[in-house]
């Protein structure tokens, strides 16, 4: 099975300071057949966010 862009996106989200980063089975196309990367962000109006968010 092929995850390079869902790797990619973890991994990049990572390196640009998400709050939350995973990497995991995302269901979809028959169970367990795909991978997904995801992110979440916690807004809570600092400087740093601010940087996160433009980049």
């Amino acid at each position: 099975m092929m995850a390079d862009m869902a790797t990619q996106c973890f991994a990049g989200n990572a390196a640009r300071g998400m709050s939350l980063v995973a990497l995991h089975n995302g269901g979809g196309t028959g169970i367990g057949n795909s991978i997904n990367g995801g992110f979440g962000l916690s807004l809570d109006g600092s400087e740093r966010v601010d940087e996160v968010i433009k980049s």
